[in-house]
């Protein structure tokens, strides 16, 4: 109610009460009040007609989406309910299948698995044999082109190429349908599981180099091999300068050992360093 206070308005024989300028007393009918759908101008609005602020009010409230989960509907909630159970069985299903380590990139997601595959083969004649023939390759040919100008240089990326249709066709040549199964424990070949003791020479051979099958592991192993012996030993060079410049006559015992003593010089430091690291 209006804090206004009421004034004492005399009229013709009777005294009204009203607050501010409108008695309290007014008329009933619609015919003595002047509203303001008869005169616009008329600061007297018709109780019975909204206002422009309500109508606005109301119909942004009509606009606001009312919750299903707010209805006092038994089947709605129910419903509801079940749809959160599937939701958060929906979420262990995906935490089961995408562990809290894994790529949060898509494309990292599609070609490494989260998952460590044990059984796969890694430590196999096939990947040893390739892993060495991409190391004398590359090396040699990057050593052979870096004495020459214009040098070629073969990157391991190459190798990664290269070696993948090589390791599908050793398969095919000495995998067999009829070759027991064979299993393999973090990659290591478990004695007895494929007994060729008893078959031909040539045919125990054949078994021993179809071991496993042809893999992202293995693949990964011979990029690797080739990653870290494609760059040729530095002790090359020096015994270049001594053959060409020196006119030394040298060994094939010095090359090798020079070669060999300074690329595990890092090593020899480390294994000393240790006990103080």
């Amino acid at each position: 109610m209006s804090r206004t206070p009421l004034i004492p308005q005399s009229g013709s024989g009777s005294t009204n009460l009203c607050y501010g300028a409108l008695p309290t007393n007014h008329a009933d009918t619609e015919e003595d009040v002047p509203f303001l759908n008869e005169d616009p101008s008329n600061p007297i609005r018709n109780p019975n007609e909204p206002s422009a602020h309500a109508l606005q009010f109301e119909n942004s409230w009509e606009s606001i989406p009312i919750p299903t989960r707010a209805t006092s509907n038994g089947a709605t909630r129910r419903k509801a309910v079940e749809d959160d159970v599937i939701s958060v069985a929906d979420e262990a299903t995906d935490d089961d299948d995408d562990p809290p380590d894994n790529s949060h990139y898509p494309q990292v997601r599609a070609s490494v698995s989260a998952s460590d595959n044990v059984a796969a083969s890694i430590s196999t004649p096939r990947m040893w044999f390739l892993s060495l023939l991409c190391a004398f390759l590359g090396s040699g040919t990057n050593l052979f082109f870096s004495l020459r100008y214009p040098s070629v240089a073969v990157t391991p990326v190459i190798a990664l190429v290269v070696v993948h249709p090589l390791g599908l066709a050793w398969d095919r040549l000495f995998k067999r349908d009829e070759d027991p199964m064979e299993i393999f424990e973090y990659g290591i070949f478990v004695e007895g599981a494929a007994d060729g003791r008893s078959m031909a020479p040539l045919s125990r051979l054949r078994r021993w180099l179809a071991q496993g099958r042809w893999n992202e592991k293995e693949h990964a192993c011979v990029y690797i091999s080739s990653n870290v012996s494609f760059g040729f030993a530095f002790a090359t060079d020096v015994i270049v300068e001594q053959v060409k410049f020196y006119k030394q006559d040298l060994s094939i015992l010095y090359q090798i050992a020079l070669t060999i003593s300074t690329q595990i010089l890092g090593y020899s430091f480390a294994g000393l360093t240790r006990r103080f690291l």
